[in-house]
């Protein structure tokens, strides 16, 4: 007969091993990223860049604002997924705030990887950053379309998958619990021999 305790530990080892392999499946894999020398930038100068994580062969494209905004610069495929170099924010940039996206796309056009985009800060003629709260660079209406979610709610897929995570931590807890409070069995009473 299988004792308390090697059902507690069954248990135990069993929500152990769903939870490790919950972990490899939600396990997080990073995209591109990109970093820059610095984020202040004035209209007609370069600014350095160094990017890691590109995974895809394609040329990497950094364009201006937007995913089909003009390109600033082709940098061809990255080398140990790496790339690096320099752009040059276009000449009568207003003041404001614009994006650098680096893209990866195959020759029909699509996306190969997620894109990299980060933030640039082109200052006025006197050297002033732009107001806290104006404009970001284009506007909504000069985006492409079929890029932004119209729904942000949490499906019940995701729910449901909480619910079993939650239950899987308190049935650890459980186990640990009767496995720490187990008792101790007790020797086997000496039968009587009768002569």
């Amino acid at each position: 007969m299988i004792s308390r305790r090697g059902l507690s530990g069954a248990g135990i080892a069993a929500v152990v091993a769903v939870m490790v392999m919950g972990a490899g499946a939600w396990a997080c894999v990073s995209g591109p990223a990109v970093l820059l020398s610095t984020s202040t930038v004035k209209a007609g100068e370069s600014v350095q860049f160094a990017g890691s994580n590109f995974r895809q062969k394609e040329a990497v494209v950094v364009r201006f604002n937007a995913l089909d905004g003009p390109v600033l610069a082709d940098l061809g495929a990255p080398v140990e997924q790496l790339v690096s170099g320099s752009v040059t924010i276009p000449a009568g940039t207003a003041a404001g705030n614009y994006v650098l996206v680096f893209t990866q796309t195959a020759a029909d056009g699509t996306p190969t990887q997620v894109p990299a985009r980060t933030l640039v800060t082109v200052p006025g003629e006197s050297g002033a950053s732009p107001v806290v709260g104006a404009q970001v660079g284009a506007s909504a209406e000069d985006r492409i379309g079929g890029l932004t979610r119209a729904e942000n709610s949490v499906g019940g897929g995701v729910l449901a998958l909480a619910g079993v995570g939650v239950a899987g931590v308190a049935l650890f807890l459980v186990g640990i619990t009767l496995f720490a409070t187990g008792r101790k069995g007790s020797a086997p009473a000496k039968a009587k021999v009768s002569s």
